[in-house]
């Protein structure tokens, strides 16, 4: 295996802890589904709970709090 390569497994790692503290600071469920959305604009990373969002939907629909 080639420098390179190790380099982007270690990036893979990295990025895996980032989103574990993510997952703990936000209290999210690591059961949750994310969607990461691209902003070219803004050079950045749009991370969207949607899980989060289809219980929100959810008890709004049917009224619950």
């Amino acid at each position: 295996m080639s420098l390179e390569d190790h380099e982007h497994i270690n990036d893979l790692y990295e990025d895996m802890d980032r989103l574990n503290m993510l997952y703990e600071e936000l209290c999210w469920d690591h059961m949750d589904v994310l969607e990461m959305v691209p902003d070219y604009k803004n050079d950045r990373i749009i991370i969207k709970n949607k899980s989060r969002e289809m219980d929100k939907m959810h008890k709004e629909i049917h009224n619950e709090s």
